[in-house]
């Protein structure tokens, strides 16, 4: 084991400039490791029992220019893709992505900005000063147990000219690549917005975006052909439809949970082919559903 974390600090060496940077930043990965609490660079110094000049020296190598986050995030996916840890379904990696909003009381601390509370809980505020953090994982497995590897976090800034949801799209896209193939991005409702279709649909392939559809989500069937001699502009869009009616139709059976004392089938699954909102993309795309739970895919 030991062995096996040197190999990988020595594979991170290329992000620092300087060698010092490098041996402190060993000294944060060690005190990460160790550490009994999480009151910020002090938890380091207590857990490694260093002096308390190293107390400023750790602030300065977070703040140093002898190295980058984005270069040490590119080094650490790298990493993962060499030693193959990464569970694959259907020849591709499985990624998760969330985001999270953290409150914060201070008022003079960077990249806070107000937030909606999602909680249903009457007791909190509708709204507080936080920051909201986007999240990415990678989905691994050990023996018959799964567990998600940090990828990538950051702070959503609203200055950064992308949305919170397709910010988290565009890193994912960039890290499938690093892994070296396509690969399946799993995110929660928050996320089944059109933008994210779209930034997802122009890499080519290189995204899998697998959502629980939202329970107003509305989608068109294909035009009707154009009869001839017909005037007007020709139809876009056919018949609307609207998900939570397409599991009242008879083609969803009634009851897809099998009893307790049965084998469990696969799920039914109820396929459409629809009609894309982008007027710019090509005109019909597919969409399935199970009766169990509502997603979509792009």
């Amino acid at each position: 084991m030991i062995g096996y974390v040197e190999r990988f600090l020595w594979a991170m060496r290329g992000v620092f400039s300087r060698k010092a940077t490098w041996v402190w930043f060993v000294v944060v990965f060690v005190g990460f490791v160790v550490r009994g609490d999480t009151f910020g660079v002090s938890s380091i110094v207590r857990a490694l029992a260093l002096p308390p000049a190293c107390y400023v020296c750790l602030l300065h190598f977070f703040h140093s220019t002898a190295w980058q986050a984005e270069s040490l995030f590119r080094l650490w996916w790298q990493w993962l893709a060499r030693e193959n840890v990464g569970h694959r379904l259907n020849g591709r990696n499985v990624l998760i992505g969330d985001h999270t909003k953290t409150p914060k009381d201070g008022r003079r601390i960077p990249e806070v900005v107000t937030l909606h509370q999602d909680s249903e809980t009457n007791s909190k505020p509708s709204f507080f000063r936080g920051h909201h953090w986007g999240c990415i994982a990678l989905l691994v497995s050990a023996g018959k147990k799964f567990f998600a590897t940090p990828l990538w976090a950051e702070i959503h800034r609203d200055d950064g000219g992308q949305s919170r949801t397709t910010r988290l799209v565009s890193v994912a896209a960039d890290v499938a690549r690093a892994l070296g193939g396509p690969a399946y991005l799993v995110l929660d409702a928050f996320f089944a917005v059109g933008p994210v279709f779209h930034v997802a649909g122009a890499g080519q392939g290189t995204l899998y975006i697998l959502t629980r559809a939202k329970k107003n989500v509305v989608a068109y069937l294909p035009p009707p052909p154009r009869s001839k001699h017909q005037k007007g502009r020709p139809r876009k869009y056919g018949k609307k439809l609207s998900l939570m009616k397409l599991f009242d139709s008879p083609t969803t059976p009634s009851n897809p949970s099998p009893p307790p004392s049965t084998t469990p089938s696969k799920p039914s699954v109820l396929s459409r082919s629809i009609c894309s909102g982008n007027p710019s993309k090509p005109p019909c795309a597919s969409s399935s559903s199970s009766p169990r739970a509502a997603g979509s895919s792009s």
